[in-house]
């Protein structure tokens, strides 16, 4: 899920030795079928597929159903327009969400990004630790955000929001978050 006007690169396009690259797709967030349990993984080195090949045999996790073959041809092959019109969904919520902080929240920043439903944003000018601020914020208003450090040290600063809803519910979640962070004692 990209940003309007922007592509999804395949890193192993770009980069020309890339025997070390596992690239994994697929459709289910995408295109909300996550009940197929559908998803490719393509591995140029020879000895890593074979692992991988082997381990997702052990776990029992290498074979798909007839509807998952069926739902995921024809996500790829029929449903552009359908994506398309998601991307710009999307695209729309994450600049409302900007508009919002720069307006309403200054003291959070929005991160730059080209692409997906999970927005990062800033908030290093704030005197809590992620873990304590999504504790809090969950606390005073109901809202769940993934903490940064979730995902490492260096993501301490941050919290990770889910834009892909109906506007109303993104309005309704940026004025609770603002609420809960306004009653914050710095």
């Amino acid at each position: 899920m990209v940003d309007p006007g922007n592509d999804y690169i395949a890193l192993e396009s770009i980069v020309t030795d890339y025997d070390k690259i596992i690239t994994c797709l697929a459709p289910t967030k995408t295109f909300n079928i996550a009940g197929i349990q559908s998803s490719v993984i393509h591995i140029k080195n020879r000895q890593m597929y074979e692992k991988i090949r082997n381990r997702l045999e052990i776990d029992d996790s290498s074979h798909i159903n007839v509807f998952s073959i069926v739902a995921t041809i024809s996500a790829f092959n029929e449903c552009e327009e359908w994506l398309n019109q998601l991307n710009e969904y999307i695209y729309q919520n994450k600049l409302l969400v900007d508009d919002f902080l720069k307006k309403e929240l200054p003291i959070v920043k929005l991160v730059s990004s080209d692409a997906t439903y999970l927005l990062w944003l800033d908030c290093s000018k704030m005197k809590l630790k992620s873990k304590e601020l999504v504790e809090y914020i969950n606390k005073t208003s109901g809202l769940l955000l993934s903490p940064g450090v979730q995902f490492g040290e260096n993501g301490d600063n941050f919290l990770r929001l889910n834009i892909a809803c109906p506007r109303e519910m993104l309005l309704d979640g940026l004025n609770r978050f603002k609420e809960a962070i306004n009653n914050i004692k710095y």
